[in-house]
């Protein structure tokens, strides 16, 4: 049978449920933002953040030929978001940003049942496994 074994993570692995909506979400980045000196109240961030994804979206749609469209890179946001507020960070403080605000807006994240025992088995039987996703890197 095969030797090679490809998995995506998110929805095949592991079953993922955020909620980028929430109030709370917003509150905790900016207090994050003007912790670094750029200050946003949370609704005027969720609006900048939206519009800064929705402009990411529309630049890939027109550079993709073809239906499927790439994922964004969420770190050019929010470099973009410190930047409108004349904020330099490092990268790393666009990657701690970037994990905070997965792990706030996370609501439900588990193996989806048998994973464990199905990756189990084709170790056992001497199967190469590789995870393959278009995830954010920073998340």
């Amino acid at each position: 049978m095969y030797q090679n074994y490809i998995f995506d993570l998110y929805g095949t692995l592991v079953d993922i449920h955020t909620n980028e909506k929430k109030a709370y979400l917003w509150k905790k980045m900016s207090l994050f933002f003007g912790m670094k000196g750029a200050a946003y109240e949370p609704k005027e961030l969720r609006t900048a953040y939206e519009t800064k994804i929705k402009e990411q979206e529309a630049a890939l749609r027109m550079e993709c030929c073809g239906s499927h469209v790439p994922e964004i890179d969420i770190a050019d946001v929010f470099r973009q978001l410190f930047e409108d507020k004349a904020v330099s960070v490092t990268e790393e403080e666009i990657a701690d940003l970037a994990k905070m605000f997965r792990a706030i807006s996370i609501e439900e994240l588990s193996l989806f049942p048998g994973v464990p025992e199905m990756l189990q088995r084709l170790k056992d039987a001497g199967k190469k496994v590789f995870l393959l996703s278009n995830a954010q890197a920073l998340f």
